[in-house]
């Protein structure tokens, strides 16, 4: 079975998924917050080697691929996922650097994330 192919059944972890929400501060100034969205179960899978050096440190496209189950609220086709969401996985944020359908039957939406640092 391939990385693009994850039965339901692997998906074991619990994370959630988190919405961008926009407001202005009492300054007039742009305010950004985070919302939980939905808790659900996600495969993940570690990448490694993925690793480069630029501009003086090590960077990385991705660490992590997750997979999770189709929702219209995370369809990459609907919404520019990177911008609007992120998964927390055990109080650490993943910021989402790609996000792609599973199959053409809407199977499932495949995340590529960079984990970042604790929730505070």
């Amino acid at each position: 079975m391939s990385p693009r192919q994850v039965a339901a059944g692997l998906r074991t972890r619990q994370v959630t998924i988190q919405q961008l929400t926009e407001s202005q501060g009492q300054s007039g100034y742009p305010v950004e917050s985070w919302t939980s969205l939905v808790s659900l179960l996600a495969s993940k899978v570690d990448e490694v080697g993925q690793e480069r050096f630029a501009a003086s440190q090590t960077t990385s496209p991705f660490d992590t691929t997750w997979q999770i189950p189709y929702l219209a609220s995370m369809d990459p086709e609907l919404l520019n996922v990177p911008k609007k969401r992120r998964l927390v996985y055990q109080g650490r944020v993943h910021d989402i650097v790609s996000a792609s359908p599973i199959g053409e039957l809407h199977r499932g939406i495949e995340l590529r994330t960079l984990a970042g640092g604790l929730l505070t």
